[in-house]
């Protein structure tokens, strides 16, 4: 069961090649950002000489809200930008990755083996048993 050389042992018992194995899981996933709210004012003075009528306009959205408006010569804009909650979808974010190196060790099966002196009394178990037989043979035969 024994080895002469290196090279014969490594012939004879391969060493075991690593395996490695990666698992990688991607799931679909929201995040929220939030936007934190800002006001930005600013004026523009116009000038003409005719006179302009003081006008206000508005719009606002779900993000911001603004006014805009002439008031004595003057064009203005109030800008506010309300805090929100603003949703990003993503398709397929990494969630974990997993590496995993297995080596597998060879597995050594014993035979079992007789000894010289097994073999003997076993083979000589069978001698003495063909040559009881032979006598019982030539008994019965000179009857």
């Amino acid at each position: 069961m024994g080895c002469t050389s290196q090279k014969r042992c490594l012939k004879k018992f391969p060493s075991p090649e690593p395996v490695t194995n990666t698992i990688i899981a991607y799931r679909d996933t929201t995040l929220y950002d939030t936007i934190p709210g800002k006001i930005i004012t600013d004026y523009v003075k116009i000038e003409v000489e005719v006179p302009l009528p003081d006008t206000t306009l508005f719009l606002e959205t779900d993000y911001a809200k603004a006014q805009a408006g002439l008031s004595s010569n003057h064009l203005w804009l109030d800008l506010i930008q309300k805090k929100s909650i603003i949703e990003i979808q993503l398709d397929s974010v990494l969630i974990y990755q997993i590496d995993t190196i297995t080596i597998q060790q060879p597995v050594l099966i014993e035979v079992p083996t007789q000894t010289k002196w097994q073999s003997f009394v076993g083979v000589g178990f069978w001698v003495f048993v063909g040559l009881f037989m032979a006598i019982v043979a030539l008994l019965i035969y000179r009857k």
